[in-house]
């Protein structure tokens, strides 16, 4: 089904009423793909009907879950884990903040890191927009298909430890998570952009804003920004490119997107 650009406003505007999360300031093409793969799964023809669904608390925290793209490694990117262990290393305690988890692989793959490091006095605070995606997340499974990647990426930390330290295998041949490595996490479900300000020493905001058009994504640098403690770290995915021209934010480690305040 092709919906136009009229399709799309009223969908993400009638969405951001209905959610208070900002879709109006989405990607246009990528709010189409998303919401083109919700009519086809299911099997709607109308804007009118699918609009309907916003009325039901549980379809529309369904259709919120549906709009993220999840994470689909542990480890993505390990150039970036390994550089971000080495801006962090020798401290004793952390604050840190992830304002957008889509599911658990990032969140996993920070605690992990921590614990290796045994930084033991940290705080991890995560948004989450749907029941559904913190459901996930404190199931701690992790499909089979995606262990040989899992477990090539943890390889590539070079942390001379064992993928099996901090994972274990099920019957069905999924993986899990140690579930003590939760035990500082917090969860709340909110937009992050509609959270209160609080200051944090890391903010990790991972392939996120390519979703957005340019002036969210603005709006989005200066909130992160205004979260971070003096020599605070922030992170963006290695190929996005936001505008940080107007920021005091300095790159630390350039190839891997990691700034300091």
């Amino acid at each position: 089904m092709f919906l136009t650009i009229n399709d799309i406003r009223e969908i993400n505007s009638k969405l951001t009423e209905a959610t208070k999360i900002e879709y109006t300031g989405y990607s246009i093409n990528f709010f189409r793909r998303r919401i083109t793969y919700l009519f086809e799964k299911y099997g709607i023809h109308k804007v009118a009907d699918f609009c309907l669904l916003f009325a039901n608390k549980d379809k529309l925290d369904e259709i919120v879950f549906e709009l993220n793209i999840p994470s689909t490694e542990l480890f993505r990117d390990p150039a970036f884990w390994r550089a971000l262990r080495k801006n962090i290393n020798g401290r004793q305690s952390l604050t840190i903040w992830l304002p957008n988890l889509t599911n658990g692989f990032e969140l996993y793959s920070l605690l992990v890191l921590l614990k290796q490091m045994k930084i033991d006095n940290i705080r991890v605070v995560g948004n989450v927009l749907s029941e559904l995606t913190q459901k996930e997340i404190l199931a701690l499974n992790i499909p089979q298909k995606y262990d040989e990647v899992n477990r090539s990426n943890f390889e590539r930390l070079e942390s001379g430890e064992k993928f099996d330290d901090y994972f274990y295998t099920n019957d069905n041949g999924s993986v899990s998570l140690m579930s003590n490595l939760l035990d500082n996490v917090t969860f709340v479900k909110q937009w992050f952009m509609h959270s209160a300000v609080e200051k944090y020493d890391l903010i990790i905001f991972r392939n996120q804003m390519l979703e957005y058009g340019m002036s969210l994504q603005d709006k989005v640098v200066e909130r992160l920004k205004q979260s971070l403690n003096a020599n605070g770290l922030l992170a963006f995915g290695i190929k996005e490119t936001p505008n940080l021209h107007s920021t005091m934010l300095k790159p630390v480690e350039k190839d891997e997107s990691i700034y300091r305040l």
